[in-house]
């Protein structure tokens, strides 16, 4: 993953606004869904619980599963990959402290989940978004991935927020906003290895803000059209290969207040 230079970073937050409100999601979601949510946010609270009683976190205990933790890193060394939904994911962190880029969006962000859906958990109805530099023959299958959704967590181990990023960020296969949608409905994460508690605390973020997720992946979409139309430069411009342009779409999340609106 490249690096972006600040004034860069600076100049695209003043130009595009890709910040969501969760309480304006949340005033649009049905009886249903907020249901789910809550169900499923007690289940994420679960997971968290059963970790806290011996002084562990989400963050420390994917911590364990590194000898050294290290910048750009990834935790574990070879993600985690449920076999039969061919979901993905992995944790790691910026040197970039502080900065306003697509995983350092608050002074207070430890790291972030990746998470990712493989090709072979990808339907032959879901194609690959027609760029002008993807090319079906020279498509690496064990390599294929669609990279849907970012989760950003503190110090103390607490989810804060999500995100989307452009391709090049994980270098993943662009898919068009709802293909990565049925994506994230099918994501789950449903084995013991190498963290229970983490796999199910992921599995149920999922759940639980899918109508987020839906509004994240949909501005992605928005955001890159918006840049390609006023900031793309001429022929053979590439807008997914833009180092200008990392975050696509977030919404900062806090937990306890979430909790507090379902009561």
């Amino acid at each position: 993953m490249a690096n972006m230079q600040a004034d860069h970073i600076d100049k695209l937050n003043d130009q595009l606004d890709f910040k969501l409100s969760f309480e304006t999601i949340f005033a649009g979601m049905s009886a249903e869904e907020k249901e789910s949510m809550h169900e499923n946010l007690i289940m994420m609270h679960e997971c968290q619980r059963v970790l806290a009683n011996t002084k562990h976190s989400i963050v420390t205990e994917m911590l364990r599963f590194t000898d050294k933790f290290q910048y750009w890193k990834h935790v574990p060394p070879k993600d985690v990959l449920d076999g039969h939904s061919h979901s993905q994911f992995y944790y790691h962190a910026h040197p970039t402290a502080g900065a306003k880029t697509a995983t350092n969006l608050h002074d207070g962000e430890h790291g972030h989940f990746h998470s990712f859906m493989r090709r072979r958990g990808i339907l032959d109805t879901e194609k690959p978004y027609p760029a002008f530099d993807y090319n079906t023959e020279n498509d690496d299958l064990k390599k294929h991935t669609c990279h849907i959704i970012g989760l950003s967590m503190n110090k103390a181990g607490a989810l804060t927020g999500m995100f989307t990023t452009n391709r090049w960020v994980t270098g993943e296969v662009w898919y068009k906003a709802e293909d990565v949608i049925a994506m994230a409905e099918r994501y789950q994460i449903d084995h013991a290895q190498p963290s229970w508690p983490v796999n199910m605390w992921v599995s149920h973020c999922f759940a639980a803000f899918m109508p987020v997720i839906k509004q994240l992946v949909l501005k992605r979409d928005q955001t890159i059209a918006e840049w390609s139309a006023q900031y793309g430069g001429g022929e053979g411009y590439n807008v997914f290969e833009d180092r200008r342009l990392e975050a696509l779409s977030y919404c900062p999340l806090n937990l306890p207040s979430i909790f507090e609106m379902h009561q």
